[in-house]
């Protein structure tokens, strides 16, 4: 059984499943220096801490069941059907045991890279761009207030995968020690180096506590499990099981992170926003925002559109 396991603190294997059908489910992906994204994760954090009461309860209780996935990924380079090279992590085949691992892994034999990731499904409400939309003649961003910036602000409010790896996962065990949960609030998460960059880091911003919105608690219930999306078993949203094993376009979406001693080893892969679920509906180009406060050393963006 490859090495995944459910919970943020968690030691334990997990269990597999079927592929589904559908629309296939993106990533949370930030492309470019200063992008930023805004999401609600809908995801319980388990137990995250070595005592008894060091347990997500805010997310079971909102009616969110399905918990944090950690596991061990290979980085591996595969070509889409149209020919462009893309990052795939695919979960390292060793088997664990009561804590031993065993068997034998292909990709580790042929010594492609592996590192601890997690996936979180997370309600992205919009992403923030410094940069236009490349496809501006048939699907503009408005320019919008961002604090003290003005960024492009691409709006999705749809699911998607929130998976990163080890500095990203010190973080969230940070904000677990100090509200108990990730699903008591908005998070924004910028990315700080540019494209093509060999170094990059991620900030994990905490959002005024709010109550989760009814609509996406339940359309969350619908999710697939999160292990057989690490697992490779659900590629897509939905119950039909896929004809073949074709990698989708918005697997370029996926984060391309090693952890291996920097944040992120980048790459320069093309990346096409409208994979992310972007919403087609018209925008207000006269939003305005202003800070509201200090949250943990930076302004608080309680404010900023979702």
């Amino acid at each position: 059984m490859p090495i995944v396991r459910q919970g943020l603190g968690s030691a334990l294997p997990s269990s597999g499943g079927g592929k589904g059908g559908g629309k296939f489910i993106p990533h949370v992906r930030l492309s470019d220096d200063g992008d930023k994204v805004r999401f609600r994760v809908v995801t319980s954090l388990g137990q995250w801490g070595v005592e008894p009461e060091q347990i997500d309860m805010e997310a079971p209780n909102a009616g969110l069941t399905d918990t944090i996935v950690v596991g061990e990924f290979h980085r591996k380079m595969e070509l889409s059907k149209n020919g462009k090279p893309f990052a795939r992590f695919v979960p390292c085949d060793f088997d664990i045991e009561a804590g031993n691992v065993t068997g034998s892994c292909d990709l580790c034999t042929q010594e492609i890279g592996r590192s601890t990731q997690f996936m979180m499904w997370v309600y992205v409400y919009s992403y923030f761009h410094r940069a236009p939309n490349p496809d501006t003649a048939t699907n503009p961003w408005p320019l919008v207030q961002f604090g003290n910036l003005k960024l492009y602000k691409q709006e999705v409010n749809d699911f998607a995968i929130w998976q990163d790896g080890f500095y990203m996962k010190q973080k969230v065990e940070g904000k677990a020690a100090q509200y108990g949960t990730l699903a008591d609030r908005d998070y924004i998460v910028t990315r700080h180096g540019v494209r093509g960059t060999n170094q990059v880091t991620r900030d994990l911003e905490a959002i005024k506590a709010a109550p989760i919105p009814m609509d996406v608690i339940a359309k969350a219930k619908d999710l697939p499990l999160l292990e057989k999306v690490a697992l490779g078993e659900v590629e897509t949203f939905g119950a039909a099981a896929q004809a073949n094993n074709l990698v989708p376009e918005v697997s370029l979406d996926t984060p391309v992170s090693m952890e291996l001693g920097v944040d992120e080893l980048d790459d320069t892969l093309d990346l096409d926003f409208d994979s992310l679920g972007a919403s087609e509906a018209s925008f207000d180009q006269g939003t305005t925002m202003e800070s509201t406060g200090v949250v943990e050393g930076i302004e608080a963006l309680d404010d900023i559109p979702f």
